[in-house]
């Protein structure tokens, strides 16, 4: 059980070099938890550190009306505290957050079980598939319904193949689905294409695509990789992919290049009822996260803020 004081870091108080070997080295260490993630998608960040960076957790806020709130930015879909969290670490972390904002709303990561425990926390699904196997032996866990798309896709000349372009896939994700994402704003998308540029340089980016028989691409995902795992960050399904089985092909196709690879791939979700049951027809584990809110601020202001 780990010991000591949590302690409060403003941002330019924090070992950058420590805090990533931390989210390296901890079972529950994600992508999103590492500085250069927090510095393109956050507009402030400050710290809660454990001892000597044995455990870590990004305060990611903002001011309104000069009172502070702490939130998660998109494309960021879990945080929280990287590291073992006990029920005592428990306790005084949460004293910890409430003490610096008075407002916030937080996804915890999937190892931060006693989060659940909190007034205000709920349970949010995510899916992950093991890519510890072959290719074979992945495919024997694949629902029916999938397997019925695959063959439909198969008739379909359709071709997988990598790109490089991030901005074409943004921008196609964005004509498709910004309508259903208000609060994804021009500075989120401007933020993550240009955390994208900088993770391609590192081969972090990948970007997979399926065309049809003119070479068009009628469905794509942009992912993002780690030592541990590759995120499925972007999924774009054009009408024709959707008649074409399209995205069944590419997720296939994606599982069939990785297997083997000891990665893990992470779905990102889903609670959305289609997306869920697109995912479950891979045969994966769900690794469930916690959503967390919580308000405190003063009346009437908590009446504005919900």
């Amino acid at each position: 059980m780990s010991k000591g004081e949590i302690i409060y870091l403003k941002h330019e108080e924090i070992n950058l070099v420590k805090w990533d070997e931390c989210i390296t080295n901890a079972s529950n260490g994600l992508i999103y938890g590492y500085s250069y993630y927090l510095n393109h998608m956050a507009k402030n960040w400050d710290g809660l550190v454990l001892n000597d960076y044995e455990a870590v957790m990004p305060l990611i806020w903002n001011k309104k009306m000069g009172i502070r709130y702490c939130y998660q930015p998109p494309f960021m879909q879990q945080a929280g505290w990287f590291g073992e969290l006990t029920p005592a670490l428990s306790r005084l972390l949460l004293e910890r957050i409430v003490s610096f904002s008075k407002y916030g709303d937080w996804m915890f990561n999937y190892g931060n079980r006693e989060v659940n425990g909190w007034k205000g926390s709920n349970v949010s699904t995510n899916y992950i598939l093991n890519l510890d196997t072959d290719y074979e032996s992945l495919r024997k866990n694949y629902k029916a319904d999938l397997k019925k798309n695959l063959k439909i896709a198969a008739k379909n000349h359709l071709e997988y193949t990598s790109s490089s372009d991030i901005k074409n896939s943004i921008q196609s994700y964005r004509e498709h689905y910004e309508n259903r994402m208000p609060h994804v704003r021009e500075e989120h998308y401007k933020r993550f294409a240009r955390l994208c540029h900088n993770l391609q340089i590192a081969d972090q980016c990948i970007i997979r695509v399926i065309e049809d028989e003119k070479a068009k691409t009628i469905s794509s995902a942009l992912l993002l990789k780690d030592s541990k795992r590759i995120y499925n960050l972007m999924n774009t399904n054009t009408e024709k992919g959707r008649n074409n089985s399209a995205n069944h092909f590419l997720y296939d196709c994606i599982i069939q290049e990785f297997a083997g690879s000891k990665l893990i791939f992470d779905f990102e979700g889903s609670d959305i009822p289609g997306v869920k049951n697109f995912y479950e027809n891979f045969g994966p584990i769900n690794q469930p996260y916690f959503h967390w809110h919580y308000n405190n601020l003063p009346f009437p202001i908590n009446l504005i803020k919900k």
